[in-house]
């Protein structure tokens, strides 16, 4: 995150970076992002957010790998004070079915089914909150008390998660073609294991997360407010004119977002 701030302030020298740090120490911060039930880090976000008064007014949100799905569940649960833009790098926004390239088969895939549902697991392992199993879809979306919960896949709809998302002015999806960490990499795009498999793949765009608009994907996408960006690479691996050219000029610099303000002062 620190490579990302001074590149950022290089080309915005007045921005006010508010990082998000779960942790008092490099060790505990790592250990939460780990063992930390999603909900309560989640919550705690929110509330160090709402606390830094240079934000009272509204703030862009940029998460990377799994920073991605948490401040996405920012926007959704914690809509004041408003988010702008959120730009997540690599996020498994739909969870995941692996670590690396490994997929869990036999003996590994019957422990993930099982212990990730486990009460004291489930609550205290990110892990398990991001496992998202297409094999058995139906446990995956009654027992899953994250990713399941805030795409809106319980049997209850949360229609806050919809009108809280669509009040981001853009959301900016970007996927690692040849991402090794990202188990399908099709995650960072909403895209997934077609159900009761795990080789097909059902994008984004033909799930019914999408055409149901379950949180408001659709609705984005037709008024041209969801972006899908890619980059030919393994996982969080960019070049720096690639992240200024991509991510900072279009979406975070101050000159670009009056520019199109005078230009669409509707927007």
């Amino acid at each position: 995150m620190e490579s990302i701030i001074r590149c950022i302030r290089a080309e915005i020298p007045d921005a006010h970076i508010h990082s998000l740090v779960v942790g008092s120490c490099p060790f505990t911060e790592k250990m939460n992002s780990l063992f930390m039930d999603v909900n309560k880090q989640v919550k705690l976000a929110c509330r160090m957010i709402l606390d830094d008064k240079k934000l009272e007014n509204g703030y862009h949100g940029l998460g990377i790998s799994q920073g991605g799905q948490f401040l996405r569940a920012v926007a959704q649960r914690c809509p004041h004070p408003p988010m702008f833009n959120l730009i997540t790098l690599g996020s498994q926004h739909q969870g995941y079915y692996g670590v690396g390239q490994i997929k869990y088969h036999d003996m590994a895939l019957y422990l993930a089914k099982h212990i990730s549902y486990w009460g004291i697991i489930r609550s205290n392992t990110v892990v398990a909150q991001n496992w998202h199993d297409p094999i058995d879809y139906k446990t995956y979306a009654k027992k899953n008390t994250f990713i399941a919960d805030i795409n809106n896949e319980k049997k209850e709809k949360k229609e806050k998660y919809k009108t809280h998302l669509l009040r981001l002015k853009n959301l900016v999806l970007v996927k690692f073609t040849r991402d090794e960490r990202v188990v399908p990499p099709d995650s960072s795009w909403f895209g997934f294991y077609t159900n009761g498999q795990d080789k097909e793949i059902t994008q984004m765009r033909e799930s019914q997360l999408y055409k149901e608009d379950w949180i408001g994907l659709k609705e984005l996408d037709e008024k041209g407010r969801l972006h899908l960006l890619e980059t030919d690479n393994v996982h969080l691996r960019y070049s720096r004119e690639w992240f200024i050219d991509n991510v900072v000029t279009p979406w975070l610099t101050p000159t670009y977002w009056k520019k199109e303000e005078e230009e669409n002062p509707q927007s």
